[in-house]
């Protein structure tokens, strides 16, 4: 998604951090803005249907920030000898003396994307709106005069002699993607997800 924040296409969001034990049949029934002179933040509680009777879970905080919060990107990275950084979005086929190094061990300082949140909500994967599937960052290919979306499940399987396997609607787009990260059941299981929106700031 490192291409898609540097075109400006991915604008949002979707994890699961912290929420992976919420049950489907689970109803949000409040997310919290807490404020006290020190600290802000957001998170969400859920009741739970049980036999004859509601369990009401612990306050969730978000994990992966509060809205006001800077965030910066990992990228797989190589460090050049007059100690600039050189990206492996930028040069997907070179190879750099001593190569890539995961993204894991990018140092702050050579971080180019940073990321401030500007909103954070909890709701279901499968309620993800048409508008917030296209700020997903999914690829919009043109073909026949048409708009389509990339088929991320199926392009890792296609050979060069494919054809780019293309999808009309950017929902099923965005699930292809879903599906490639994290598995055939993924979409299915219809899990909560915390929703973070953001926007780029200067390195």
């Amino acid at each position: 998604m490192v291409m898609a924040l540097l075109e400006n296409r991915k604008k949002i969001t979707r994890r699961t951090k912290g929420l992976e034990n919420i049950s489907p049949e689970a109803t949000e029934i409040v997310q919290i803005k807490s404020k006290t002179e020190e600290l802000v933040y957001w998170a969400a509680r859920f009741k739970i249907p049980m036999q004859n009777f509601y369990k009401v879970t612990n306050t969730i905080k978000c994990p992966y920030g509060q809205v006001g919060d800077i965030l910066w990107v990992r990228e797989t990275f190589a460090k050049n000898g007059d100690n600039t950084f050189s990206f492996k979005t930028d040069f997907p086929f070179s190879n750099p003396h001593g190569g890539w190094k995961p993204s894991i061990h990018m140092p702050k300082e050579a971080c180019r994307l940073k990321l401030k949140i500007t909103n954070i909500r909890v709701e279901r994967l499968q309620d993800i709106t048409e508008e917030d599937a296209i700020a997903e960052g999914i690829e919009k290919v043109g073909f026949m005069y048409l708009d389509y979306y990339k088929n991320s499940a199926l392009s890792k399987l296609a050979t060069k002699k494919d054809a780019i396997p293309l999808l009309k609607y950017p929902i099923n787009s965005f699930r292809s993607l879903w599906v490639s990260i994290n598995g055939i059941h993924a979409w299915e299981d219809n899990p909560w997800v915390w929703v973070i929106k953001f926007k780029r700031v200067q390195s």
